[in-house]
């Protein structure tokens, strides 16, 4: 995410820069940073593992996808 922070017409800037939309136009954009970033992403990070002991207690539950 990139922030750009445009100063209002007629508006005195804040020194030290502080959020203030009262003064500023704040603009948000989505930035694609692949460069930098090599995680990926497993959809069974969606969900825990059941244990084997609750399985066993319980012959109905099925194992989280992914385990």
């Amino acid at each position: 995410m990139k922030a750009t922070a445009t100063l209002k017409a007629g508006a005195t800037p804040h020194v030290p820069y502080r959020y203030d939309p009262a003064v500023y136009d704040y603009t948000y954009n989505v930035v694609d940073n692949n460069d930098n970033e090599t995680r990926s992403w497993d959809d069974k990070m969606y969900f825990m593992p059941i244990s084997r002991n609750e399985i066993n207690r319980n012959n109905l539950l099925i194992q989280n996808p992914g385990y």
